[in-house]
């Protein structure tokens, strides 16, 4: 995403593209803003804008979709963000779209993790990535990045929202 809340394409080679379907592996990169909330929030505000060249992108790239990791917004954003995943759903009717989403393993409505609406999040993608990695991180005490039990609550969480078969738990390597 630029400063200007347009997408900055990276050159996808054509035949590396070519090749993974060739071995019947779908290609679907990722958007992020990197935990950059000014840049998640030109997301937000350049919604429609920002959905065009993401699905001309996809099309031109012969790609199957896209996954979205737009993180580090609050709860102020939660009725903005979902425009912009619906609108994208919209564009690529017949693509993958997989939208990323914060652990919340105490059902918190505000902050970071009352940023989403997870039921219409799910409504609208093909699947909602749990991004459980950020237990413990560089701005908290020394700690595990996720334990057990923090995977544990974030997926039943989630789970009252959305079905099992829509959720896909990105844990740390």
């Amino acid at each position: 995403i630029s400063y200007s809340g347009e997408l900055l394409e990276n050159k996808l080679d054509k035949e590396f593209v070519d090749e993974l379907h060739s071995k019947d592996i779908k290609v679907v990169p990722f958007i992020c803003n990197f935990w950059n909330r000014a840049l998640g929030e030109l997301v937000l505000d350049n919604y429609e804008t920002l959905t065009s060249q993401i699905s001309e992108s996809v099309s031109r790239n012969n790609l199957d979709g896209i996954t979205i990791d737009i993180n580090n917004l609050t709860h102020e954003n939660k009725n903005d963000y979902l425009p912009f995943v619906k609108t994208l759903r919209k564009k690529m009717p017949d693509k993958i779209l997989n939208v990323c989403v914060a652990p919340n393993p105490v059902s918190s409505k505000i902050g970071w993790y009352g940023s989403y609406n997870y039921k219409e999040l799910s409504n609208n993608s093909n699947h909602l990535i749990l991004m459980c990695l950020d237990q413990s991180h560089s701005d908290s005490k020394p700690g595990p990045i996720a334990d057990i039990n923090f995977v544990d609550k974030s997926i039943k969480d989630l789970l009252r929202h959305t079905a099992s078969d829509k959720v896909i738990l990105a844990v740390p390597f």
